[in-house]
């Protein structure tokens, strides 16, 4: 099981919009009433990226992420979801949909 996938199962199961990890910020679900927080400890890029990386296709693993927006699906557990990953520089925000 990937690190990723309990807040994926909570994103699916609950019906909510898109699960969000910022750089510096907490990991947030977005819902029709605004975000919840999922954990709440800020994130750091390299905790992201690793956490990504484990579900990330081989063909997108060299050099990932890649500067600029990145898109993958990916099939947890719960269900299938994209990945869109949009590093700048040092910071990353990765949202995934269901």
């Amino acid at each position: 099981m990937a690190r990723i996938d309990g807040a994926i199962e909570r994103l699916i199961k609950q019906g909510e919009r898109e699960l969000v990890f910022v750089t510096g910020a907490s990991v947030f679900l977005s819902t029709e009433k605004g975000k919840t927080r999922v954990i709440k400890q800020p994130l750091t890029t390299r905790q992201i990226i690793g956490a990504f990386l484990e579900v990330a296709p081989a063909d997108v693993r060299p050099g990932f992420p890649a500067e600029g927006v990145t898109r993958f699906p990916y099939k947890s557990p719960s269900g299938a979801v994209l990945v869109l990953v949009d590093k700048q520089d040092s910071r990353v925000q990765v949202t995934v949909t269901p």
